[in-house]
């Protein structure tokens, strides 16, 4: 047997090693899934959750309170707008952990191929080219986290623009 042979056999511990970083990976990638949905689009639930209480609790404060009452339709528009926010949020949270989920699917379906490549004894020469099947999940994958950005942008353009009428319908204030 030479070189390349004992290299490429199902049983040298280059394959073995390749098969644990993959099988490793993995898990990192299904540990990510939970973090990512929570730390990428938290900010946006929680600003345009944050606003329609704060917005309230001030709404509520000045009622009663002022020679010029808030400007009703403004008002109403402003919380509108943070609770398109936080739904756009919210289903961004989804798309993203599908996304994560996708991808690590994707890595699966590689792995499971270099297993199939190990266990008969084919080695690694005809591992080089990824599957159907991991390339239709990988793309699936980038479609979903294109989905995630862009919900997150709207939730945090539902943010600033719920804002900006929020400020609009106090007594006193510039209209826009």
């Amino acid at each position: 047997m030479n070189e390349q042979e004992k290299y490429n056999s199902p049983n040298s511990d280059h394959v073995i090693e390749i098969f644990k970083t993959l099988s490793t990976h993995v898990q990192v990638l299904d540990e990510a899934s939970a973090a990512f949905g929570n730390a990428a689009i938290r900010p946006a639930i929680i600003l345009n959750g944050g606003a329609v209480i704060a917005f309230l609790s001030l709404f509520g404060a000045i009622w009663g309170k002022s020679d010029l009452p808030p400007d009703i339709i403004l008002v109403g528009r402003a919380i509108l707008f943070w609770l398109l926010g936080l739904l756009s949020g919210s289903i961004a949270s989804g798309f993203g952990y599908a996304s994560q989920k996708e991808y690590a699917s994707a890595i699966r379906a590689n792995r499971r191929v270099l297993l199939e490549h190990i266990i008969s004894g084919s080695g690694l020469e005809d591992f080089v080219k990824p599957s159907k099947r991991y390339l239709g999940k990988k793309r699936k994958s980038k479609i979903y986290f294109i989905l995630t950005v862009s919900l997150v942008i709207i939730s945090l353009s539902c943010f600033l623009a719920g804002s900006v009428v929020a400020y609009s319908s106090l007594p006193g204030s510039v209209k826009y």
